[in-house]
């Protein structure tokens, strides 16, 4: 049985890397079928759908109207999808030499472009990205292979330029050889679809791009769709920049292959090889079969290690998978140095990542997660400048700052220092009280500012019946949650609040921890051993198919920019006071399992928008002995991810499959920790998780529940 698996997984990797590929370059060379070109001038219109794009959108435009191309004949169409950084204002100062300027209110990309070609006139739609550079002939070049009537769509040849680090080397790599298939399936008869980056259509075949999908594969397939062919024209040739952080392009990837599998989705008429014969074998084998490659490939491994006493060959497919993610690793930690980019590391590097976002895609789409709406990655802004010492700023929301706190006076003072020195004071703060706090530090401080100072004291200990009780003291627009350990940077308040301002889809902000420990090659190896065991990920603030959330400060490539989540950390979170008129937090947490605020907050965003403002600043210092019953940190945390897994995730032995293996990784990351450093705290620690194994595994584990007023209750 074993066996039979083993060579079932074997062919299911070779089959899209090696044999598929080897069967395209047969049929190209049996059985070619010649495009005419000649050199004619059709009208053309080309379509720049772009957001926030103020850095690049000149450099793009000036490029367009210097192609080699005749002025009467070219059209060019910029579509600012929600723009706010000043595109609109750049793109418009090019009006006057025919450039056509949409502003369009924020809705994605696919509805950008299929508003760009209602305004466009050209006989030819060439769609490019916002910062793509094109040859000086490129749309001459590209239009050449219409005057062959049977011709509906072209691609041109994308490229990279800059200095690649070790996924971008990969991608080069790749993409060179993707040149050379594609040269192959258009001499076979079709190329499988187009790069956004240059491709062209017919005007009378393009269709409306549906929301969630990819939009160069879905307009390119749709030429084939209506019985027209998809070629390739190598000369037609468009630069981008290589990809330079692995955060970066982890997501694009996982975007990208995301809307790939929605949009095969949405063309799944092109599979029937009845009506599109061998495309159909192209698009299967190319789109979907290579795409899950990532599930045989995984299960390979083990698969090999079971059949080590079965020969040599066996103990070689193990060794050679072993040697492949060893060199992932390396490439990985090694990035952006010389031998880093050496094909040996940098290959194996960009395979494993292009598989892992394969993994997560197929776990978004399983999900029925859509991508409609993104950010680009780009460089911070600067700072705002600080306002002078004791001068405040009025805002046009009243922030309400509720602080649970429990006997640490002296951390408690710092906090309220730094909320007293904002650019923008709160409306209130609220103190929430576990530990009987003697007197009411800064009262007469805040007071004296005109802010509303509560001091609240509970009964009953518990993080989550704080927050609630806090939360219904607040009378403020906003909630902010602080940890009482914590300090802010003067403006942190300032830039809450910023998102919220004229914009009611943003149900919460949360601020960015600046003292987190410095990513050393230790800690990126522990995260390289978290993300292969699905404990982690390259996306900050995202949840995993495992029910793990990748935590900010675990990864090395945090955002640097507002960026939507799916879930808030607790401590330095907030939201809109009306959220809790239909949420609240989930009280059975308390002393049970942690993660109550990714639980909230996950529920909150599946109705609104979460980000996370790394603008808005403050550091956290932990307390030493909030941390000292390691035997209770440890089954909480995994209680905690398996109460927010069963809330959450979909039901199916794949997924239970997903979490017991990062369950399992976890146990081993922290038995590798106690064996690095032995000590009672660490042992306490891996017995608090085999305790949450064995209570999860005998169903010990109470289900806790929100209060009934919650409207998206799990």
């Amino acid at each position: 049985m074993i066996l039979a698996l083993f060579w079932l997984f074997v062919l299911a990797v070779l089959y899209p890397y090696v044999l598929f590929p080897l069967l395209i370059f047969a049929r190209g060379a049996l059985f070619p079928l010649p495009v005419e070109k000649r050199d004619e001038i059709p009208s053309v219109s080309v379509i720049v759908a772009c957001h926030d794009e103020a850095a690049s959108i000149r450099a793009r435009i000036e490029n367009v109207l210097a192609q080699d191309y005749p002025d009467n004949r070219l059209e060019l169409v910029v579509v600012s999808d929600g723009s706010t950084d000043g595109t609109d204002d750049t793109a418009r100062e090019y009006e006057s030499r025919g450039v056509v300027v949409l502003s369009v209110p924020r809705r994605g990309k696919a509805a950008a472009l299929t508003d760009g070609v209602a305004a466009a006139r050209g006989e030819v739609l060439v769609f490019t990205d916002a910062n793509a550079e094109f040859a000086p002939d490129a749309i001459r070049k590209l239009v050449r292979p219409f005057a062959d009537p049977r011709v509906g769509g072209v691609a041109g040849d994308q490229r990279y330029r800059g200095e690649p680090q070790g996924e971008g080397a990969g991608e080069r790599t790749y993409w060179s050889l993707d040149r050379l298939l594609k040269r192959a399936e258009s001499r076979a008869g079709n190329v499988i679809s187009a790069t956004g980056s240059i491709h062209a259509v017919r005007r009378p075949l393009f269709r409306p791009v549906p929301p969630g999908v990819t939009d160069d594969f879905v307009i390119s397939t749709s030429v084939v769709l209506q019985g027209r062919r998809l070629v390739f024209e190598p000369d037609a040739v468009s630069w981008e920049p290589v990809a330079r952080s692995t955060g970066a392009e982890f997501r694009r990837k996982v975007r990208v292959l995301t809307r790939g599998l929605a949009g095969v989705r949405e063309v799944r008429a092109l599979l029937d090889p009845r009506r599109y014969g061998f495309y159909s074998l192209q698009l299967l084998s190319h789109k979907v079969l290579r795409r899950l490659v990532a599930l045989p490939l995984a299960a390979l491994l083990p698969a090999s290690a079971l059949l080590w006493t079965a020969g040599p060959f066996y103990r070689a497919a193990f060794l050679l998978q072993a040697a492949l993610y060893v060199a992932a690793g390396a490439g990985f930690l090694l990035r952006g140095t010389r031998l880093g980019r050496a094909k040996p590391l940098s290959l194996p590097y960009y395979f494993c990542l292009v598989n892992l976002a394969a993994l997560v895609a197929i776990a978004n789409l399983a999900r029925g997660r859509r991508i409609e709406v993104w950010e680009p990655e780009r460089a911070p802004r600067p700072a705002p400048p600080q306002p002078a010492a004791g001068a405040a700023k009025t805002p046009s929301l009243r922030a309400s700052v509720v602080v649970p706190t429990y006997r640490r006076p002296d951390a408690l003072a710092a906090c309220l220092e730094s909320i007293l020195a904002q650019t923008v004071l709160p409306h209130e703060v609220i103190v929430v009280d576990d530990g009987d706090l003697p007197g009411f530090p800064m009262r007469e401080g805040f007071e004296r500012r005109g802010v509303r100072y509560v001091h609240h004291r509970k009964d009953r200990r518990g993080l989550t019946l704080s927050r609630n009780a806090g939360v219904s003291l607040a009378s403020g627009d906003v909630v902010l949650f602080l940890d009482d350990d914590v300090v802010l940077e003067r403006d942190y308040i300032e830039e809450i609040l910023r998102p919220y301002e004229g914009d009611p889809t943003v149900g919460g902000v949360e601020g960015a921890i600046t003292n987190f420990k410095p990513m050393t090659l230790p800690r990126r190896l522990r995260h390289a051993l978290d993300v292969l065991f699905l404990n982690s990920g390259f996306r900050e603030g995202r949840v995993l198919v495992s029910g793990f959330c990748v935590d900010h400060g675990k990864t090395p490539c945090p955002p640097r920019e507002l960026t939507q989540v799916e879930f808030l950390s607790g401590g330095v979170s907030s939201y809109r006071r009306e959220i809790f008129d239909r949420f609240a937090f989930t009280p059975g947490y308390d002393g049970l399992a942690r993660g109550e605020d990714k639980d909230f907050s996950y529920r909150v965003g599946r109705e609104f928008r979460l980000l996370h403002a790394p603008a808005a600043r403050l550091e956290h210092h932990e307390a030493p002995q909030m941390r000292l019953d390691l035997f209770g940190t440890g089954r909480r945390f995994l209680v905690g991810r398996y109460l927010f897994f069963r809330a959450y995730m979909r039901a199916g032995w794949l997924s239970w499959g997903f979490f017991w293996y990062a369950a399992a990784g976890y146990l081993l990351a922290r038995a590798a920790v106690l064996l690095l450093s032995p000590g009672r705290p660490e042992l306490r620690r891996v017995h608090g998780i085999l305790a949450a194994f064995r209570d999860i595994a005998l169903g010990r584990i109470p289900i806790p529940h929100p209060p009934s007023r919650s409207a998206s209750s799990p």
